[in-house]
């Protein structure tokens, strides 16, 4: 397929879904899910409690 077909190459500014379970912030490194940041959920909660989030 040639280039000038329109074909985008990667996912960069492709949106795949809205949701509300998440907020991704790839250009300052940043996951959050349910607004908990998950550096944080990572080290203090545990995985029923992230399973929760997630529902």
């Amino acid at each position: 397929m040639s280039e000038s077909s329109g074909l985008i190459r990667g996912l960069e500014g492709v949106v795949a879904a809205e949701t509300q379970l998440c907020d991704l912030d790839g250009a300052n490194g940043r996951l959050a899910y349910r607004g908990y940041d998950i550096a944080d959920l990572a080290r203090r909660a545990s995985f029923e409690e992230v399973t929760y989030l997630l529902l």
